[in-house]
């Protein structure tokens, strides 16, 4: 791995191309870095993507323009700029496709990335690392691998694919536009911003105006939040669902969910204003499964919040699910606490 510091000095790096081999585990300019220092760089015309015929069941491949896989790095005034494009299978973004206990500040991302599984416009996972002042714009989108698994597409974000652990992101943007279309079975997490943020993981201070497509779960800012927290932030962009068996949308997180009696979650001081559009169930702000969330000692989930979007579910005439919309909220459980200070200004319709 590469372990050192790299001081770009600002120059910047034009038409660099790699075509990864089948045996790497990671795939990048640096394909594995720990313990470094990167910084003041820029990236144009760059393009790194796996051998056409790589197996998708080598689940511990990475990819991203800058670094595969890195671990204990910092990352600093780095810019991807200019005729990006990241290609890969699982773990795939802009600038890393993984990192864990990381330090990344004042990035911006300009890339097109596709792949299957947990992919994001900067990053595909981040692990216990802290993001601020980062900036994508991206187009990122599904595409089958070529050889076929019966793994589900993950999650796919504007910003970042899945996020968990101590991850704090911050006063950091998407823009752009998130399709993930899957064509077999299994549910996703589509986001404008991001695909998953999970046990433990903040968005604190963030915007989102990127529109959001997929298959199961699609929100303008987050497709899915477990057992994590959101404060201080909007999402602009419109979420639609696309498959008619399970899809959902809604106009901030596509579902909130608990796996953990003992886990707080909080959504706190933001708004959306895209609307919302799925084959069973859309929401303006916000939808829940079936299971009861219940927050220690009682706190609200949801709190001081609005949704000024429409939310409109299509009836496909399937019996899958029952079709519904709200203006604000869709709760399965009917267990979901709200404070008064939440509400909707959009409208909801069932279109027939």
């Amino acid at each position: 791995p590469f372990e050192g510091e790299w001081d770009g000095r600002e120059h910047t790096l034009a038409g660099f191309r790699l075509t990864a081999p089948l045996d790497n585990s990671a795939s990048g300019l640096f394909a594995v870095a720990s313990q470094a220092v990167i910084h003041d760089l820029t990236f144009a015309a760059a393009v790194v993507a796996l051998a056409d015929d790589t197996d998708p069941a080598m689940a511990s491949h990475a990819t991203g323009a800058l670094i595969g896989r890195g671990e204990g790095v910092t990352v600093e005034r780095v810019r991807l700029g200019g005729g990006i494009f990241v290609s890969g299978h699982r773990l795939v973004g802009g600038l890393a496709g993984l990192l864990s206990d990381s330090i990344v500040n004042g990035v911006e991302a300009e890339a097109t990335v596709m792949g299957t599984r947990t992919i994001g416009g900067a990053f595909g996972l981040l692990q216990d690392t802290t993001v601020s002042n980062t900036t994508a714009w991206a187009d990122v989108s599904y595409v089958p691998p070529a050889v076929p698994s019966s793994q589900n597409a993950g999650s796919f974000g504007g910003l970042f694919g899945f996020a968990y652990g101590d991850t704090v992101i911050s006063h950091s943007e998407s823009h752009g536009v998130v399709f993930a279309v899957p064509e077999g079975e299994g549910l996703q997490g589509v986001g404008g911003f991001g695909g998953h943020l999970y046990q433990g993981a903040t968005i604190t201070h963030c915007v989102s105006t990127a529109s959001a497509t997929g298959g199961g779960l699609v929100g303008g800012l987050l497709g899915s939040l477990t057992d994590a927290d959101v404060e201080w932030s909007y999402a602009t962009g419109d979420a639609t669902g696309m498959w008619p068996k399970t899809g959902t949308a809604a106009g901030f997180i596509g579902n909130v969910g608990q796996a953990m009696n003992s886990a707080s979650i909080h959504v706190r001081n933001s708004y959306s204003t895209g609307d919302a559009v799925a084959p069973t169930s859309a929401a303006g702000f916000v939808f829940t499964g079936v299971n009861s969330i219940d927050n220690p000692g009682g706190e609200p989930v949801i709190e001081n919040c609005y949704a000024a979007g429409d939310a409109v579910a299509l009836d496909t005439g399937e019996p899958w699910e029952p079709n519904d919309a709200a203006a604000f909220m869709i709760s399965r459980s009917g267990s979901l606490p709200l404070t008064d200070s939440s509400f909707a200004l959009g409208l909801s319709l069932i279109h027939i």
